[in-house]
């Protein structure tokens, strides 16, 4: 499932690759997108004025999604003293204590959830995501709020104000972050997409 807005200048016989150069290449002309004509998913909010869906990929266009973050690790301890001198009182307390669960922040690493579906706007990223329960929920990104973005073959790595890092694969994630640096204003497209220094390429 692979949709997506047109500019009137690519090859329906395009690979992704190439269709994220030649939009980037268009959009850097001062070229503009047309509207997706499909459908708006279901959870998917178009909340600004002149905010129009501009594409909607599946687990096969863009299937990983991860955020870096740091997980509460969960451990338990046994006593460290057990006896019944009172003058070793403190240190059963200390053992009692001990067996208690405790959680403490481990080191920051990326996570991964399963992707099901990825939507792009003039104005945001939208990832529906499986939860660890089963359910899945839209997850939104705002591109106002996007202060650096990289992109590596198909990864796309993007940092927010006030969110965790996010970091997602796929033949069209380059496609995403063409839109995401061309419509984010505090990204300069031009130089984090340079096609001189190869970050992106036609394939």
């Amino acid at each position: 499932m692979t949709s997506i807005g047109g500019v009137g200048v690519m090859p329906s016989t395009s690979s992704p690759a190439q269709q994220a150069v030649l939009l980037h290449r268009h959009l850097l002309s001062s070229g503009s997108l047309q509207p997706c004509m499909d459908p708006l998913p279901h959870g998917v909010g178009l909340y600004e004025a002149g905010e129009t869906l501009l594409g909607v990929f599946g687990r096969a266009e863009v299937g990983a999604y991860h955020r870096f973050y740091s997980e509460p690790v969960t451990r338990t301890g046994g006593p460290l003293v057990l006896t019944t001198d009172p003058r070793f009182a403190t240190g059963f307390v200390l053992g009692t204590a001990a067996r208690r669960m405790f959680s403490r922040s481990g080191g920051s690493a990326w996570h991964a959830r399963t992707l099901v579906t990825t939507a792009v706007t003039t104005r945001r990223l939208w990832c529906l995501v499986a939860e660890s329960d089963g359910a899945a929920t839209w997850r939104w990104f705002n591109f106002d709020n996007v202060t650096h973005l990289e992109l590596h073959g198909d990864r796309m790595t993007a940092q927010f104000v006030g969110a965790t890092p996010l970091r997602l694969a796929g033949p069209w994630a380059p496609w995403c972050a063409v839109i995401l640096a061309h419509y984010g204003p505090r990204i300069h497209a031009a130089s984090v997409l340079s096609e001189r220094r190869g970050v992106l390429r036609a394939g």
